[in-house]
């Protein structure tokens, strides 16, 4: 047999223990990238549920705002009714509407309480 070197053994020693550390690094490494991957993937998944959501939000934005001119438009026309009931009809306008009521004799057409009714509705 071959007579082996003096700090042969001691060699073949350190050369397994850096076997191990080179193995234990690959692995270290192999797992590092699958984690990077992973992060990539959530990272994408994540970038893609915020522009959903923005945008989601920029839909709702514009229904809310758009139902604000709504019930701006829908105020401005009440205000706009009432002035002119206001001024196209005055409590003594409706009592001389009433007494021609009572003249014309609308109970040939409708009977004399539906008019009332419909006058008083006015």
């Amino acid at each position: 047999m071959a007579e082996e070197l003096p700090g042969m053994d001691e060699a073949h020693e350190v050369a397994g223990y850096i076997k191990r550390i080179a193995d234990r690094a690959s692995f270290l490494e192999s797992r590092t990238f699958e984690h990077d991957q992973s992060l990539d993937q959530m990272d994408a998944r994540v970038k893609l549920r915020r522009k959903e959501v923005a945008a989601s939000l920029k839909e709702l934005k514009d229904e809310v705002n758009s139902l604000k001119e709504g019930v701006v438009f829908s105020q401005k026309t009440v205000i706009a009714m009432i002035s002119r009931l206001k001024t196209t009809l005055k409590k003594d306008d409706f009592t001389k509407f009433e007494r021609r009521l009572d003249v014309w004799a609308p109970e040939s057409f409708v009977s004399r309480k539906e008019a009332f009714k419909v006058v008083e509705r006015i």
